[in-house]
């Protein structure tokens, strides 16, 4: 009997950032959110050669950038890791996309990606009176590219990374 296709929703691609010290990482999941935008940002070459009338677009390389905003909760990880940056600019921290659907390829946990970006906070948001305090603010891609690899119990493992036997 064929499988019956399905919708993947959006709660089944898991976002997680690394909130940890250096050299010691902690996957903390991103929940509790208003917004997570993501987007491809595009590096493209446009040569402007003097003899086509339509001169053609080269993608030199794939960026993302995700403009991020969430209710802050009391005794979050997240939402504190966030808070105690408030004031910083361009924190690096890696970025993980899970794709809780999909075994990885060495059946260790599930497909996953992983890439370092630059954060920034902005300030404390309480505009909307009587409604939590907001997290807003923006991450870049610092990496050329994702690194793919599985994601399994918190830890994430670069397929390039396995030790053959």
């Amino acid at each position: 009997m064929a499988e019956t296709e399905e919708p993947i929703w959006g709660d089944e691609l898991e976002d997680y950032i690394d909130t940890g010290t250096e050299g010691s990482e902690r996957w903390t999941k991103v929940t509790n959110l208003l917004g997570w935008e993501f987007s491809d940002d595009d590096v493209t070459y446009e040569p402007d050669y003097i003899d086509v009338k339509v001169s053609p677009t080269y993608v030199v390389a794939k960026k993302a950038s995700i403009e991020y905003e969430k209710d802050a909760y009391k005794n979050n990880a997240l939402d504190q890791w966030l808070m105690q940056h408030e004031d910083e600019t361009n924190i690096p921290t890696r970025v993980c996309r899970v794709r809780t659907w999909e075994d990885a390829a060495d059946g260790a946990g599930k497909a996953a990606k992983m890439a370092v970006f630059l954060l920034t906070p902005q300030q404390l948001d309480k505009n909307s009176a009587g409604e939590p305090v907001k997290l807003k603010g923006t991450l870049s891609m610092k990496d050329q590219a994702w690194t793919k690899g599985s994601f399994n119990a918190g830890t994430f493992a670069a397929e390039d990374a396995k030790i053959e036997q």
